[in-house]
C-alpha cells in the first residue's frame, strides 16, 4: 500500500470524518473494489463476513471509498466522509469519473503523438505540423 498523496478537509467537517475518509480510501485500494461493495460481502452469512474487523481496523464496509485504476492497475483511491453514505458515494464517484476522463485523454494523446524521429528532415516536418505558435519556417 502506498502513501497518502493528497487530503482535503472541508471546513466544519467532524474530526471523525477525517479518519473514516482515509480508511475508506485504504479499504477500496486494499480490496480493489468500492467500499459499498465491501459492505455487501461483509454482511452475516456472506463470503467476507468479518473482513471489517481485520487489518487492525483499517477496513471499513460502508460507502464512500473507490479505487482509482489506470490501465487496469490500482494506482490509488478516493475516500469521502462527512455526509450521508449516499452523498459520500456520489462525491467519490464524481472524483473517479474525473480520473477516468484523464485516462481517456492520455490514451487519445498517445494515439496522436508523432512517430519517433529518425532524421533531421522528419523532425522538421513533424515540428511544422505541431507548430502552434507559427515560429518554425
Amino acid at each position: 500500500m502506498g502513501d497518502m498523496v493528497y487530503f482535503e478537509r472541508m471546513a466544519g467537517a467532524l474530526p471523525v470524518s477525517v479518519d473514516v475518509a482515509m480508511k475508506k480510501a485504504y479499504s477500496s485500494a486494499a480490496v480493489r473494489v468500492p467500499t459499498h461493495v465491501i459492505a455487501d460481502f461483509t454482511q452475516p452469512g456472506q463470503s467476507l463476513y468479518g473482513l471489517q474487523t481485520s487489518d487492525k481496523g483499517r477496513i471499513v464496509n460502508f460507502g464512500g471509498g473507490f479505487p482509482l485504476e489506470w490501465e487496469g492497475d490500482c494506482v490509488g483511491a478516493v475516500g469521502v466522509s462527512g455526509g450521508e453514505v449516499a452523498q459520500d458515494i456520489a462525491v467519490a464517484q464524481a472524483a473517479v469519473d474525473g480520473f477516468a476522463d484523464m485516462e481517456e485523454m492520455a490514451a487519445a494523446l498517445r494515439e496522436n503523438l508523432p512517430s519517433p524521429i529518425q532524421d533531421y528532415e522528419t523532425f522538421i516536418q513533424q515540428a511544422k505540423s505541431l507548430d502552434v505558435l507559427g515560429t518554425i519556417s
